[in-house]
């Protein structure tokens, strides 16, 4: 938003660590929900990956069979499609109503999930799986969820990165024409 959309850059930082905090809360809520249930299962080790690893109820990792390579691409894919639909959707010359935004966002989630996420999980954003991913590393996981699957961390980190510059331009370049009039907003009844 910041590099297509004029958002603030001096905004950025704290968005990017606010975004990081909820994150790492959320995982910390998620660990609280099922601690039982992961206790049960693991037994009171806490395993990234294997038999009983249970990190990725918290994170984002390839399938075994897919190379890190094959997954940085299914972030990038991921993310791109991200991106641009939630331009389109933005886009004052495209929605008439600003109330059906979150849900559209939604659905276009999902959809991503349901299409396109099998091979890597579909972090699509860095906080997401960063925030777990410190969360984990501070509740008895160590360094395994930073290393695991050949150290695939990075990867959620770096491919959505690529996936956001790639679906702006593909947007402004294909579609957005700022000139234009934007559609007038339909007041909700």
């Amino acid at each position: 938003m910041a590099l297509f959309r004029g958002f603030p850059w001096k905004k950025v930082p704290g968005y990017i660590v606010s975004q990081i905090f909820g994150a790492y809360v959320g995982g910390a809520l998620a660990f609280a929900y099922y601690y039982s249930s992961i206790d049960h299962y693991d037994g009171g080790v806490r395993q990234t990956v294997g038999a009983q690893g249970t990190a990725s109820i918290f994170v984002t990792f390839p399938l075994p069979w897919v190379t890190v390579g094959s997954a940085f691409l299914s972030e990038t894919y991921c993310t791109a499609i991200l991106v641009f639909c939630i331009f389109a959707i933005i886009d004052p010359h495209n929605l008439t109503s600003k109330a059906f935004t979150p849900l559209a966002i939604g659905m276009v989630v999902a959809t991503i999930g349901m299409c396109a996420g099998f091979q890597s999980g579909y972090g699509m954003n860095q906080a997401r799986d960063i925030g777990p991913r410190l969360f984990l590393s501070s509740v008895g996981y160590g360094w395994e969820p930073w290393t695991a699957h050949d150290y695939y961390a990075w990867v959620p980190m770096v491919a959505p990165l690529f996936g956001a510059l790639l679906g702006g331009t593909l947007y402004d370049f294909l579609i957005y024409h700022p000139q234009d009039p934007p559609v007038p907003q339909r007041r909700s009844r």
